[in-house]
């Protein structure tokens, strides 16, 4: 195939995804924009109106949700012997019953779909809770057994948007998260840009930004209508 022959069909396939109507997803988890986030052992977290909390599962399949700053100094939770630091997931969910959620599964495990299901049977989690997870597999699997749940991207979904920019071919882009959750840079790559940024809101999607307290935007978002962020502390 020419090299002509290659750009006209990368200019097809652009503009085929220019030519695609989206509807803005209806849910009532962004309400409150704009809405700060904090994890859920936060000391203010009460007065939040959305919490994060990491949840994992140990090998005689009960969920935790552990703290943000452990969360963060360890990469794998596979098979956990005992339960970690933390706390029950339904322990947690039941105190704060009238927040709304961002459940980030860390386990990738048999059944934790099952688990994570079960732990949001209740038709009142339907809407407030928003689940992300690195693996696609888990959030595949639940969203089949709730798919009432928001959510949120993966890695997969954020490396294929870098993909298709890169063949200048972004808009089109396969996307099926309710929500773009993540950072602008993650271990020096940048993510998220304005580019991408703007292809997300002409798709009419919600973005939620990770964002280290103490470090700042950089130019480009500063001025953007960014109204969902989750200002986290980085581990010591």
């Amino acid at each position: 195939m020419s090299l002509v022959a290659v750009g006209m069909a990368l200019l097809t396939t652009r503009f085929w995804g220019l030519s695609q109507a989206y509807v803005e997803f209806q849910t009532h988890f962004f309400d409150d924009l704009p809405f700060l986030v904090m994890s859920w052992d936060d000391l203010k977290a009460a007065s939040a109106s959305h919490l994060w909390a990491d949840l994992v599962q140990t090998k005689d399949k009960n969920l935790y949700f552990i703290p943000f700053k452990e969360a963060q100094k360890k990469k794998n939770f596979q098979w956990l012997d005992r339960a970690p630091q933390g706390v029950g997931g339904g322990e947690i969910l039941e105190k704060y019953k009238n927040k709304k959620w961002i459940l980030n599964i860390k386990t990738n495990s048999n059944e934790i779909d099952l688990q994570v299901a079960k732990l949001l049977e209740n038709s009142a989690w339907d809407h407030r809770v928003l689940l992300v997870s690195d693996y696609d597999n888990i959030l595949q699997s639940v969203k089949k057994l709730k798919p009432q749940l928001l959510f949120g991207s993966t890695i997969s979904d954020k490396m294929r948007l870098r993909t298709f920019q890169s063949m200048g071919i972004l808009p089109a882009t396969p996307f099926k998260a309710d929500v773009y959750v993540g950072e602008i840079w993650r271990e020096k790559i940048e993510i998220l840009d304005i580019e991408i940024f703007n292809e997300l809101r002409r798709r009419k999607k919600q973005l939620l930004l990770l964002q280290p307290f103490g470090k700042p935007l950089t130019e480009d978002f500063q001025n953007l209508p960014l109204k969902s962020f989750f200002q986290f502390n980085l581990p010591d």
